[in-house]
This record gives structure tokens, C-alpha cells and sequence, in this order.
């Protein structure tokens, strides 16, 4: 019998990573994808995501956009916490429109 060890650390990393790019519609990295939608669609759930005559899929009402993102960023740049508590992430998110520092905020919140 082969014994599995969960490791609880990288299940919340990966759930963290999964919702956080969701949220933030990272492409290539979120899992709102077409087949997602359309799985919606087939269950009768969410009919409002469905494509549009264009041809394209609206966007949903759990992701930002980069207006909110931006907020968001300055709002983690101006977090203050007791010395030795959590490492300065206001050093971390760089609030220009580069999506690439996403990734290093995520990496200082899970870690």
C-alpha cells in the first residue's frame, strides 16, 4: 500500500494562487476558461456568462479590473506591521500596470 502525504502548505498555496489569479484574470493562469464557462451553461448555471454575438465572453463579476488592481496594490504598498511580524510587503507590489508583479506578491503572501 503506498501511503499519500498531503502537505498542507502547498494545498493552500495552490488554492491561493488558483483564486488570487481568478480574481485578478491573469492570463494562462486563471481557470475561468472557455470550457469552465461552458460547463456553467450546460448545467443552467450562470446563463449571463455565456458568449456574446461577438463572439466573445463577458467578463465576470468576481474578477477586478486593473483600475481595482492598482487599488489594490497601493492598499498592500501601505500595510504596516510590527516589526518581526510579516516581511514589508509594501516593497513587494509595484503599482505600474506590469502584471509580472503580481507574481511577486504572491510569492511574499504565501511564503
Amino acid at each position: 500500500m503506498i501511503r499519500h502525504n498531503l502537505d498542507v502548505m502547498y494545498i493552500e498555496k495552490n488554492f491561493f494562487d488558483n483564486v488570487f489569479n481568478t480574481v485578478l484574470n491573469i492570463d494562462k493562469k486563471t481557470k475561468d476558461n472557455p470550457q469552465a464557462r461552458l460547463d456553467m451553461i450546460n448545467y443552467g448555471d450562470r446563463p449571463q456568462l455565456a458568449k456574446d454575438a461577438f463572439g466573445k465572453y463577458p467578463k465576470a463579476v468576481y474578477t477586478i479590473d486593473k483600475e481595482a488592481s492598482t487599488i489594490l496594490f497601493n492598499w498592500v504598498k501601505g500595510l504596516k506591521f510590527p516589526d518581526g511580524y510579516v516581511s514589508n510587503l509594501g516593497r513587494c507590489p509595484d503599482t505600474s500596470t506590469n502584471w509580472n508583479n503580481v507574481f511577486t506578491l504572491i510569492q511574499m503572501a504565501t511564503f
